[in-house]
């Protein structure tokens, strides 16, 4: 696992490129966890938890559901917030399912990021897709914190398109946008 690191006025950003292996996510977790660590200030320790628990269920979804061998995944430390990015080369959006409480076979990542994060944006492009998630820092927002900017009715998620020059169209979680049959 080879990362990068690079500071910012506007704060921290750590990449690293993943094989789609079983201990993908615990080396993500790794990962995540001693880039939380290095955070001045400190990120709290309930925002490092969410942060965390959205890295390892974005890389077990790509591990498990995502074509490709590889993904990546970059963190960026805002002073408000922690962006987890997950980029894989399937173009397939993360698809919503009834969580399975009498075979625990899965379904409840997917609404867990939604929770835990302010906003959640999936775009493809021909490579693939990306998906970001915006956590809160410094205990604003966040199940914890009901009074963040996350509250209210969820919304859902659109796919955004776009092209490697950058040009996407659509709308991200928690923007007004109507429901699609592809939601996730």
């Amino acid at each position: 696992m080879h990362t990068q690191q690079t500071h910012t006025d506007t704060g921290t950003d750590e990449r690293t490129a993943l094989r789609k292996r079983p201990e993908a996510a615990a080396d993500a977790r790794l990962m995540a966890r001693r880039f939380l660590n290095r955070q001045r200030p400190a990120v709290p320790e309930q925002d490092a938890a969410s942060v965390e628990l959205v890295v390892s269920e974005l890389v077990t979804n790509t591990v498990r559901h995502a074509r490709g061998s590889r993904c990546s995944l970059r963190l960026q430390a805002r002073p408000d917030s922690i962006v987890v990015t997950v980029a894989d080369a399937d173009r397939r959006p993360p698809r919503e399912r009834a969580p399975d409480v009498m075979n625990a076979t899965g379904g409840f990542g997917w609404p867990m990021i939604r929770h835990l994060a302010r906003s959640v944006a999936v775009t493809t492009d021909p490579g693939g897709k990306t998906i970001r998630a915006t956590l809160p820092r410094g205990g604003e927002g966040g199940p914890l914190h009901p009074t963040g900017p996350h509250m209210g009715p969820v919304g859902e998620i659109r796919r955004v398109r776009g092209n490697r020059r950058g040009n996407r169209k659509g709308a991200a979680f928690g923007e007004a946008a109507p429901a699609s049959p592809h939601t996730s």
